[in-house]
């Protein structure tokens, strides 16, 4: 999952990319919320037995740390224009106004979700939302629950869009996979050292700061309700 926004940038390009070719989704562990709304995007949707997705939902929110700041005896001064114009401040909580204006808008964003689903689908935004409401299923269950196609890897994805392009099964046809395959040569360089595990344990931080600074600004998210690493 990830930005609401990014998430319906994506399905739009999906959508144009259809008209000149079949654009086949193939998802892997997963693929869920912003992840399933940009696979709807796509001609055909092929999952593994196991692939968690769904989670048709949204989310947004921020960090406060009024409470932290008020034990430490730190004050903070702001001077705005407009009632809710620091409503994402980390240095106060939502008023019970803001509040409700974020309701509002987020659930105008799961609306369109749900016509997004609706319309892929071929479902009424009513049978979307008992399926909705950020459940995830795997992908045994979402094919039961017609979100997505077919059950199966990358092979069948392959199968599938050669059929949809009228390309013999039995012809070879060249697969290109990004991100490039390391050489041996960049394994060899990649092995961990006491250094590289260092680097990697200030990557996770500045991964957690990245999450902390995404969540002060007023963004929308579509993500699933965990975490996977």
């Amino acid at each position: 999952g990830g930005s609401a926004v990014g998430a319906d940038t994506i399905w739009h390009e999906l959508i144009k990319a259809r008209k000149e070719k079949p654009v086949i989704i193939s998802m892997s562990g997963l693929a869920g919320s912003g992840g399933y709304w940009m696979a709807l995007g796509g001609s055909k949707i092929i999952a593994q037995p196991q692939t968690l997705t769904g989670s048709i939902g949204v989310i947004a929110g921020k960090f406060s740390f009024e409470g932290l700041m008020k034990k430490l005896g730190i004050n903070t001064e702001r001077i705005v224009i407009g009632k809710e114009a620091d409503a994402f401040t980390i240095y106060r909580e939502f008023t019970p106004e803001e509040k409700k204006i974020l309701k509002d808008q987020l659930q105008g964003i799961y609306q369109q979700f749900l016509q997004r689903v609706s319309s892929a689908r071929n479902m009424s935004p009513e049978e979307v939302n008992r399926i909705g409401r950020g459940r995830v299923w795997t992908g045994n269950q979402a094919k039961s629950l017609n979100l997505i196609d077919d059950l199966g890897g990358l092979d069948a994805a392959i199968e599938a869009a050669k059929k949809m392009a009228g390309i013999s099964l039995q012809q070879e046809v060249e697969l290109v996979v990004w991100p490039k395959k390391r050489t041996f040569f960049d394994i060899l360089m990649g092995k961990k050292t006491e250094l590289s595990s260092f680097l990697a344990e200030i990557e996770v931080v500045s991964g957690f700061r990245r999450l902390i600074k995404s969540f002060s600004r007023p963004q929308t998210w579509a993500l699933t309700p965990f975490w996977l690493y």
